[in-house]
């Protein structure tokens, strides 16, 4: 058994699904050098504090945990996907995007000078997004349970100079398949805190090293710290985005950069203008399709920030979900 498994079988995950943005920490572990997993600071357990199971429980470092989760998960989904193609879980209704007038790298080029002077964000100590998964879950027969409504979660994030402090999960806004809001008693209240983990320094998983700000030298920076898995160019850039993101701020010039790099990235593609989950005006750049998903990622076109990322399934291998469909959204406030 390698390292990597020990690590998967050791994290005993229960039946939460792989949130959107555990799915981001997930990337980056998997980029990291079987040296870095065999570090054994990686299995040291950490307390997690429930509110909703009203219990502490002992628990992996968040970055093995999600890992494992994805597992569990993905074993789920196989299972579900033997059920008439008629009968599917409920997804997030897609994105209606609008052509945009612009090619992908003029539209880059000018949301990098809007981004750049935006105000500083960097020095925020909180992040707040806005996130959904699909998970197929099983009865006590092991048939799937299809879902008719989608509750997303509120995650916010609180930040020290060392990484996040703490995240606190709130349920948001429920809502069934066409986007329309759902008044369900048997879900818990918009706002009620789902639960709330508490990290210390220690429990930070391996730390990048600060964004440069020059959009030639993200390249390198990339191919050193996030390489490639061996999907398409687009692919793999979007996923880099989404992991330098994720429980972390950058500066104006940062994002700039960041903005500037995927505008050199060849197949990806601008999808068109719309409205996101937040209802703020977006442009969506489109990856290459690779194992049956693409991946979205959101710009504000007021701003230029980085403002979420989603992926769709596109592909025939599935019965329990429709092609296309959204499996996973984060949206950044």
């Amino acid at each position: 058994m390698d390292r990597i498994e020990e690590l998967l079988r050791a994290a005993k995950p229960d039946d939460e699904h792989l949130s959107a943005a555990d799915d981001a920490y997930l990337k980056r572990i998997l980029a990291k050098t079987p040296a870095m997993l065999a570090n054994k600071d990686i299995t040291q357990r950490i307390e997690r504090k429930s509110v909703s199971r009203k219990r502490a429980r002992q628990r992996m470092r968040w970055l093995v945990s999600a890992a494992a989760t994805v597992l569990v998960a993905t074993i789920v989904v196989t299972v579900a996907g033997q059920v008439p193609a008629h009968a599917y879980a409920a997804t997030p209704p897609m994105l209606k995007t609008i052509q945009a007038n612009h090619d992908v790298a003029t539209v880059l080029n000018d949301l990098s000078q809007l981004s750049a002077v935006q105000p500083d964000r960097s020095t925020r100590r909180e992040i707040v997004e806005h996130v959904w998964g699909l998970a197929t879950k099983v009865d006590a027969q092991g048939q799937p349970v299809r879902t008719s409504v989608i509750q997303p979660e509120k995650y916010v994030y609180t930040l020290a100079a060392w990484g996040v402090a703490a995240r606190a999960s709130y349920a948001d806004e429920p809502y069934d398949i066409a986007g329309s809001p759902v008044v369900d008693p048997a879900l818990p209240k918009p706002g009620t805190l789902l639960e709330r983990d508490i990290y210390t320094e220690e429990d930070q998983p391996p730390a990048l090293p600060p964004l440069p700000e020059d959009a030639a030298e993200f390249s390198a920076y990339f191919a050193e710290n996030i390489p490639s898995q061996g999907e398409p160019e687009s692919t793999t850039a979007i996923n880099r985005v989404v992991a330098v993101m994720y429980g972390r701020t950058i500066n104006p010039r940062q994002e700039a950069g960041l903005l500037e790099y995927l505008a050199t990235i060849p197949g990806l593609e601008l999808a068109g203008e719309c409205e996101d989950r937040l209802s703020r005006s977006v442009y969506v750049l489109r990856s290459a399709t690779w194992a049956e998903q693409q991946e979205l990622l959101l710009l504000d076109a007021n701003t230029g920030h980085i403002a979420g990322y989603e992926t769709i399934y596109i592909g025939t291998s599935r019965t329990d979900i429709p092609s296309p469909a959204v499996v996973s959204y984060t949206a950044w406030e």
